[in-house]
């Protein structure tokens, strides 16, 4: 698996940038093979709490699913250990529910997410649009977005509905259930 470390605010030592690569690194022993790529921001912020003042976030492809988890702590280090926990604790979830999806011999095809940061210019502070996310819409039905969007962090989803050929959105309500929007 290809894991790409980058830092803000922070000077990333060797030690620091092996730490993040072996640690992350470790999450493919629940998939061999099917991890296809990895990548891990950390980040220094100035505050008050110093519980806050490191923060690491972590994208994990699998299988053109997306999981991602974000930590902050006062050490870099012990960030790095807990979001290792909670994508381990995701991997399993999307691993048995794969199983699940497999004994109903249902394909499963989950479209992948490429994320392309910029390092921000004076330009950038200008626009209102401070992050951006492109994706390739692959067609897949209503519910391999729902498992799509149980397994990751995110709070929607845009995707090809396979039946209509359209793009819909699929969300995550309050009280836990889901919404979806489709064009007329």
């Amino acid at each position: 698996m290809q894991i790409i470390v980058s830092g803000h605010n922070i000077s990333m030592t060797s030690a620091l940038q092996d730490y993040s690569q072996k640690k992350i690194g470790k999450l493919d022993t629940f998939f061999h093979e099917a991890l296809e790529k990895g990548k891990v921001e950390l980040e220094h912020h100035e505050t008050k709490s110093p519980d806050k003042q490191n923060e690491a976030k972590v994208t994990v492809h699998v299988h053109g699913a997306i999981l991602s988890a974000k930590e902050e702590h006062s050490d870099m280090y012990a960030a790095i250990d807990l979001i290792f926990e909670k994508l381990e604790k995701q991997l399993k979830k999307y691993k048995n529910k794969m199983k699940d999806k497999r004994r109903d011999k249902t394909s499963v095809l989950i479209n992948e997410i490429i994320q392309q940061t910029e390092n921000p210019t004076d330009e950038d502070h200008a626009n209102p649009v401070v992050y951006r996310m492109t994706t390739p819409l692959k067609p897949m039905f209503e519910e391999e977005a729902v498992l799509q969007l149980q397994i990751s962090n995110m709070e929607f989803l845009a995707y090809l509905n396979a039946e209509t050929n359209k793009m819909n959105v699929i969300y995550k309500r309050n009280d836990g259930d889901f919404g979806l929007i489709q064009p007329v």
